[in-house]
């Protein structure tokens, strides 16, 4: 960590500014602006004089409540080739609590055509006591002719709701690297109290200071800074988004027995910059009515650090999960850390998980009467979905907080796969490859493609009511690829509500076509859907997009579709209610932005909760859940209970034994899953018609209708 002015000994400076001469108007230095370029007051900037170093000024830019985007904007700095190493120097001072803040690049070729973008520097919940003197190398690796680079401080794509302000001083660019940027990754991501936390860091510094902080209204520090040391510059391997780092561990957090479930995030400071990422301590029951379940997978899955994401040119199918976080995607700092604030807020008992729980851990769920997804869960693995539906045909609820939500199904598959082996754990999606999946040969329920096509045919519509292929978009009015153009206050905006006679809308006061949460915005940027009609006046979901009957509209909005952009998409908010369980979905990824200040939006989330039952009932000893039931072939067997048989056996209705299969060692636990194909034992498919199974120690005899 450096103190005092930048370095200005370099000889192949390209830009250099110290902020000593601003404009009275803008209070930025000639060349510098304040953005986006939208129609509404952002924020000010001006000189501070605080002293600093040699008590030259800063800039120091205030941030008001609810914005969506702020920054300050560098001029052009011209590079002589878009294919060599660049540093970058600046002074900075974060006084922003409750929001990620980050440097971002944006790179333009000599005529001004944009070429990409990067983030340089991503903080999170930042409260500095002094300035910090970050140095970040950085290379366009776009050619070796001439190009330019814009340089943004703030935070584009996210939405402030606490207000703050942050500081700037002594920005230099040129030529070499100059950075030694630490980086680092955990494993696992997710633990219980009493288990341990591996940290693998890279740093060319030998030396750099660690800290946890556990995410509540205000985060708490549970892990003082501590140095750690003997750290090295660590190789990157080929294909590191497949084959993972590799890197060994340089220190371990050891989670103590009485920290609480929750979100826990790590910052690693060298004297260059600061990294971060985080952890999950898992629920074990009796927190609250609520687990939420955070989408860490599809953070994994744009996570492209080391060249290769779901989302990269070429796309890459398999993407490790032991790999540090690029951040240009930023994660639960960007949406549901908002929804945890609130929670703690206003008292309420909850414990956290994230898609991994969600896969291998499916008993959890049965310790909670709602599980809440916030955000943009969009990545599923058949697990994931299965232990979702088991549960609600328990009776379980599901507070849907998400857009976009289960589009792909995924597979998550460990180092010792015997068809997809490899160095780690993965995450696989083909998405438009998937012709290329083996898996349309060997199971084609497990192919990695959007849920709604073949040959999965199981669109989203029939769990959760809503899906993206009716939804869409809202603001993308400006057609542009580039962030720096974005408009983040185009087209975003609330919901018109309906039937608002329903309990959901108890004690807010709305009433029918009626605009809720546009002053927050909850409505963008991916939003879920389904077909509708009018009838007068009033929307209803047609059954022809797989809506379960009974669901209920309670909001609309229009939107931007993708798949047929000539005409409007449809947002809704809506609920399918059983009486003693019910599954809502807001159907829109910004819905917990609402949560800081919106009353409306507060009250329903808490008529939500509050409407919750008790504790779930877990499934007796002996009962055995199959589904779906009845089907043509691929029936998901589910164990639940304190006995989970080793073996299970399938009967004809006259009781001959026609199949058994044997529970994997290691996973006769409470919500072990096995798959039936149809078969016999002797790989024949059975006739159409009815069958049981049942335990190897006897139990549930549940009927089986194979048609």
């Amino acid at each position: 960590m450096f103190f005092g002015s930048c370095s200005s000994s370099h000889a192949d400076i390209l830009y250099q500014q110290d902020f000593s001469e601003v404009n009275p108007g803008t209070g930025l230095p000639t060349g510098w602006s304040l953005g986006p370029p939208i129609h509404a007051d952002y924020f000010s900037a001006a000189q501070d004089f605080n002293v600093y170093a040699a008590a030259a000024p800063s800039i120091r830019v205030d941030v008001p409540l609810r914005t969506m985007q702020y920054r300050i904007e560098s001029p052009w700095v011209f590079l002589p080739s878009m294919n060599q190493d660049y540093t970058v120097e600046f002074s900075l001072k974060i006084l922003q609590p409750d929001s990620p803040f980050k440097v971002m690049i944006v790179y333009r070729d000599a005529e001004g055509q944009w070429i990409d973008w990067d983030t340089l520097v991503s903080c999170v919940g930042e409260q500095m006591e002094s300035f910090r003197r970050f140095r970040v190398s950085f290379n366009p690796h776009a050619g070796p002719d001439r190009g330019r680079c814009w340089i943004a401080f703030g935070l584009p794509y996210t939405k402030v709701l606490r207000e703050g302000c942050f500081y700037l001083d002594d920005f230099i660019v040129y030529e070499g690297s100059g950075g030694e940027e630490v980086e680092f990754y955990l494993v696992p991501n997710t633990v219980q109290a009493g288990e341990n936390v591996d940290i693998h860091i890279s740093s060319a510094l030998e030396e750099a200071t660690i800290e946890v902080w556990r995410e509540e209204e205000f985060p708490v520090r549970v892990i003082s800074p501590r140095v750690v040391n003997h750290i090295a510059k660590e190789v990157v391997p080929d294909e590191v988004w497949r084959n993972g780092c590799d890197w060994p561990v340089s220190t371990t957090i050891s989670i103590e027995s009485e920290w609480p479930s929750g979100i826990y995030t790590v910052k690693i400071n060298n004297r260059d910059g600061t990294a971060w990422d985080n952890f999950v301590v898992r629920g074990k029951g009796g927190e609250g009515k609520v687990l939420v379940i955070l989408p860490t997978d599809t953070g994994h899955a744009y996570n492209s650090w080391g060249g290769g994401s779901f989302y990269s040119t070429p796309q890459r199918p398999e993407i490790s999960f032991e790999r540090p976080q690029g951040h240009g995607y930023v994660g639960v700092y960007h949406v549901p850390i908002h929804l945890i604030r609130w929670l703690h807020r206003n008292g309420i008992g909850y414990a956290v998980a994230n898609d991994s729980d969600l896969h291998f851990h499916p008993e959890l769920l049965y310790e909670y009467p709602g599980i809440i997804f916030s955000w943009h869960s969009e990545y599923w693995t058949g697990e994931m979905r299965r232990n979702v539906q088991a549960y609600i045909g328990a009776g379980g609820s599901v507070l849907n907080f998400s857009g976009n939500t289960c589009w792909w199904q995924t597979r998550l598959v460990e180092s010792d796969d015997p068809v997809e082996p490899g160095p780690c754990r993965r995450l696989i999606c083909y998405k438009y490859t998937a012709a290329e999946d083996p898996y349309q040969q060997i199971n084609p329920s497990r192919v990695t493609t959007h849920w709604d096509e073949p040959p999965l045919n199981n669109p989203p519509t029939r769990l959760l009511g809503l899906s993206w292929r009716y939804g869409g978009l809202v603001n993308s009015s400006t057609g542009s690829v580039c962030p720096c153009d974005y408009d983040w206050l185009d087209g975003y905006g609330g919901y018109q509500a309906f039937n608002t006679d329903h309990w959901v809308f108890e004690g807010t006061g709305v009433s029918d076509e009626e605009t809720i949460g546009r002053e927050y915005a909850i409505v963008g940027y991916e939003v879920d859907g389904a077909p509708i009609e009018w009838v007068d006046g009033r929307p209803f979901v047609l059954p022809e997009g797989g809506t379960p009957s009974g669901f209920k509209v309670l909001g609309h909005s229009p939107c931007l579709n993708q798949y047929h952009p000539d005409e409007p998409g449809v947002a809704l908010m809506g609920i399918l209610d059983e009486g003693t369980s019910f599954i809502f979905n807001g159907g829109t990824t910004g819905w917990c932005w609402g949560l800081q200040n919106d009353a409306v939006i507060q009250k329903i989330t808490l008529n939500l909760i509050g409407h919750l039952g008790a504790r779930i009932q877990t499934p007796s000893p002996s009962e055995i859940l199959v589904y779906p039931n009845p089907s043509t072939h691929n029936f998901y067997i589910k164990l639940f209970g304190r006995s989970v048989p080793s073996r299970l056996h399938i009967y004809t209705v006259e009781g001959r034994r026609i199949r058994s299969m044997a529970v994997p060692e290691g996973e006769c636990r409470p919500g072990a899953t096995l798959w039936w194909d149809g078969c016999n034992d002797a790989g024949y498919r059975l006739p159409s018609g009815t069958y049981y199974l049942r335990g190897e120690r006897g139990g549930a005899i549940p009927l089986v209708n194979l048609r």
